[in-house]
């Protein structure tokens, strides 16, 4: 990708780049694996190239995520979780 380029992407173009299904990239999304996503309206999530650029550079060195605040907005609503 264009070291510039501003480009966001589906969930969809997502998993063709980093060879995976597209509902191994919405789980990954949701354990805040990849991060940060946006949620443009209840339908459509939009991914920053950036992201997966970060996501591949972690699993291919093997390194830790960096500890984020869980992904709430993804969820759609903003009540904690029940036990």
């Amino acid at each position: 990708m264009y070291p510039y380029s501003p480009k966001h992407l589906s969930p969809k173009e997502a998993s063709y780049q980093l060879g995976l299904s597209t509902r191994t990239v919405l789980k990954r999304i949701r354990e805040g694996q990849i991060y940060p996503v946006y949620r443009i309206n209840a339908r459509v999530i939009r991914i920053p190239q950036e992201a997966i650029d970060e996501y591949l550079d972690i699993c291919l060195s093997k390194r830790s995520p960096p500890e984020l605040p869980p992904p709430d907005y993804i969820s759609g609503h903003s009540d904690p979780p029940v036990p």
